[in-house]
This record gives C-alpha cells, sequence and structure tokens, in this order.
C-alpha cells in the first residue's frame, strides 16, 4: 500500500448533557429524594450541635455495653487460679475452654448482625445482653470440664454480635464522615475497661466465703449481673433508628426540626456518592480521549 493513510477517526459517546438529578432517576432514585441535591445546605453549627446531642444521649450506652462485654470476656482470667484450684482443673481444661470461647465467637459473627437488621437494635441488643449476661454469671455455678467447656462456647455464641452491632447502630445515626468519633469512643470504651476489671476483680475476690461463696464464684457474679440489669434497660434508652423514634416511644429524643435537620443531612450525602457513582464512567472516556492523539500518531 503506498503513501500515507489517514488513521480514521474515532468517535467516543458523548457526555451526557442530563443533569445529576436525571441520572440519579435512571439509576433508581426517585424524583423527590434528587431534588435534594438543589436543596441549600444546612447551617454546620446547627449539625455540630445535634450531633453532640446525638453522641451524648447514645454513646454512653452503646460504651457501657461494649465495656461490659469485655469485662464477661475477661473475667475468667481473673477468677482462674482460684477457679482451677478448687475445681481441680488441668492447665489442659482451661486452655481449651479459653479457646472454645473464641470458636464461636468467629463463627457468629456475620449471623450476628443479620439478626440485628431483622430484628432491630433494640430488641437484639437487649436479648444479647440478657443472654450473655446470665451465661456469665453461670459460670459461678460450674462444676464439671463439661459444663465449662458449654457455657465458653454459650458465651462466645451471645457476645459476637455485640461489636458488629453496635457499629450497625451507630450508622443509623450519623453519616460516613461523622463516623471517626463514634467509633473512637467505642474503642476508648474497651480501654476504660480494663482498667476497671482488675482491681473490680479484686474487690470481688476479697468476698472470698461470704453467703459461702468462693471469691471466683463472685467475679462471675458481679461481673455478669450488670449486663442482665442493662438489658432490661437499653428498650428504654435505644431507638431502633431515627425513622424508628416515634411509633418506639422516643419523641422525645429529637425535636421536629432536629429529625428534619438529620435527615437533609444524611440523605444529600447517600446521593452524592451515588452521583459520583453515576459519573465514574466519563473518567474512562477522558483517559481515552487523551490516547486518541497518540494511536493516530502510531498510524
Amino acid at each position: 500500500m503506498s503513501g500515507t493513510q489517514r488513521a480514521p477517526s474515532a468517535k467516543w459517546p458523548q457526555q451526557s448533557s442530563q443533569p445529576t438529578y436525571s441520572l440519579l432517576i435512571q439509576h433508581g432514585v426517585s424524583e423527590d429524594a434528587s431534588s435534594g441535591l438543589h436543596s441549600s445546605p444546612s447551617d454546620p453549627g446547627q449539625l455540630d450541635k445535634l450531633y453532640r446531642k446525638l453522641t451524648w444521649r447514645l454513646m454512653p450506652v452503646f460504651m457501657l455495653m461494649l465495656g461490659l462485654n469485655y469485662l464477661d470476656r475477661t473475667s475468667l482470667a481473673f477468677a482462674s487460679i482460684q477457679m482451677t484450684q478448687e475445681l481441680h482443673f488441668t492447665p489442659q481444661v482451661y486452655g481449651l475452654a479459653s479457646g472454645l470461647f473464641f470458636l464461636s465467637y468467629c463463627a457468629m459473627q456475620v449471623p450476628a448482625n443479620f439478626i440485628c437488621v431483622r430484628l432491630g437494635v433494640k430488641k437484639w441488643f437487649s436479648g444479647m445482653l440478657l443472654v450473655w449476661g446470665i451465661t456469665a454469671a453461670a459460670f459461678a455455678a460450674v462444676k464439671t470440664p463439661g459444663q465449662f467447656y458449654m457455657l465458653r462456647l454459650l458465651l462466645g455464641l451471645a457476645e459476637a454480635g455485640s461489636f458488629p452491632g453496635v457499629w450497625y447502630a451507630i450508622s443509623q445515626w450519623f453519616p460516613p464522615d461523622r463516623l471517626a468519633f463514634p467509633y473512637s469512643l467505642m474503642t476508648t470504651s474497651v480501654a476504660l475497661s480494663q482498667i476497671v476489671a482488675a482491681p473490680f476483680a479484686a474487690a470481688l475476690l476479697k468476698l472470698d466465703g461470704v453467703l459461702s461463696l468462693s471469691g471466683w464464684q463472685w467475679v462471675f457474679l458481679g461481673e455478669g449481673l450488670p449486663s442482665v440489669a442493662l438489658a432490661v434497660c437499653v428498650p428504654l434508652l435505644v431507638p431502633d433508628g431515627p425513622e424508628q423514634m416515634a411509633q418506639q416511644g422516643f419523641s422525645g429524643l429529637l425535636t421536629a426540626q432536629e429529625i428534619e435537620l438529620l435527615n437533609s443531612d444524611r440523605t444529600p450525602k447517600a446521593q452524592a456518592r451515588l452521583n459520583k457513582s453515576c459519573t465514574d464512567d466519563t473518567s474512562y472516556q477522558t483517559e481515552a480521549d487523551n490516547l486518541l492523539p497518540v494511536a493516530a500518531a502510531a498510524a
């Protein structure tokens, strides 16, 4: 073939001239919801005040819940010396029982979160606290290795949904860009529980002989029963989410104006993420447009 042939011009799809809300409607977002993109942004000062209120109202309950979770989980370490000596448990029995907790704990992590979403935060937290509190206290009645193993497995199952459930509950109230502080409070509660655990267990061990109970039995009772008490209080303290406040008797938690402000802050941020996903495909067209002159020159 003689001469230099000109490379055929490639035509790429033109970028859509549709407005953003039209793209969102095509991707399943209602016209009413897409109109929120054009609403004026909320006052940052009002939003800060709102989320501070939610933090003070909800986070102490979640922090106490996770703190008690770690108290119940680690009570065995403080009671182990007296317990193994009195019940004549070998190191092998103690080691196996310790490991069985994590076996059931890991196995139940994902199913527990599905149950939490299905039942709702209020019912799930209350039931979970009740079961793990009774189970933790029941260690005071252990007599045989078989009972020891069974309770450790049950405790792992009961406590598996604590952290995933709390993460889910927090995400119902706080948008993604405000999750860092609530999450840091949850990890702080774990550290604080470890600071409290040792002196609290030491005080309980000193009750050895009171009511004919050994010190190690007081440790399990003293660190398990508070979870039962919290289980009774949770339905009165925590709603499932912002949408369920009124029907669950929490209408006084936020005013009508605060609810509107919360919804207006959460919805546009979700729409903005969808908007980004709708327009990300234009980056491929931009890259191709930049490479066209190079391809033509090479031809």
